[in-house]
C-alpha cells in the first residue's frame, strides 16, 4: 500500500497531467495550446496566472494574485490580493486570504486560509478547514474537516 504522501502526489501528478495534455479527459480537451483555462471573469486585471492552469467559473482572484504554474481552482474560490497557488489543487468555495501562499497540497472544498498564512508542501486540508492568519504548516500538514490551524 502507498503512502499518504505518495498517494498525495500521485493525485497532484494526475491533475498536472491533465492541465499538459498528457492524459485524455473531457476537461483537459477544453485547455488551450498551453494548458490554459480561465473561465472566470472575476480574475483582477492586476493578477498573473501561469500556465498550465485551470480556473473554473466563478473564481475571483484579486490585484497582484499568482495562479500557476500547475494550479487548479474550482468554481467559486477566491484569492486575496497577492495570494499565490502553485502546483495545488483548490476545491469549489475555498478562500485564501491575502498574501497567503499555497505550494503543493489540496485544498477541499470550503477551506479558508487566512491572510499571510503559508501552506504546504504536501499539506491537505479536509472540507471546511481553517488556517488562521500567518499561520505557517509544517511541510505535509493535515488538517481534518472542519479543525482549525493556528
Amino acid at each position: 500500500m502507498r503512502s499518504r504522501p505518495e498517494r498525495l502526489l500521485d493525485y497532484l501528478q494526475a491533475s498536472w497531467d491533465i492541465l499538459e495534455g498528457r492524459v485524455k479527459t473531457r476537461a483537459g480537451a477544453r485547455l488551450d495550446g498551453t494548458g490554459t483555462l480561465v473561465e472566470a471573469e472575476g480574475v483582477d486585471p492586476g493578477a498573473t496566472v501561469a500556465a498550465p492552469a485551470l480556473v473554473e467559473r466563478e473564481v475571483a482572484a484579486a490585484s497582484e494574485a499568482a495562479i500557476g504554474p500547475r494550479a487548479v481552482i474550482a468554481r467559486g474560490s477566491q484569492l486575496g490580493e497577492g495570494a499565490a497557488v502553485a502546483r495545488s489543487v483548490v476545491l469549489p468555495h475555498a478562500r485564501i486570504g491575502a498574501g497567503a501562499t499555497v505550494t503543493e497540497s489540496i485544498l477541499a472544498p470550503g477551506v479558508r486560509i487566512g491572510e499571510g498564512a503559508r501552506v504546504g508542501p504536501g499539506a491537505v486540508l479536509g472540507e471546511n478547514a481553517e488556517v488562521e492568519a500567518g499561520a505557517q504548516l509544517d511541510a505535509g500538514a493535515r488538517i481534518p474537516p472542519g479543525e482549525r490551524a493556528a
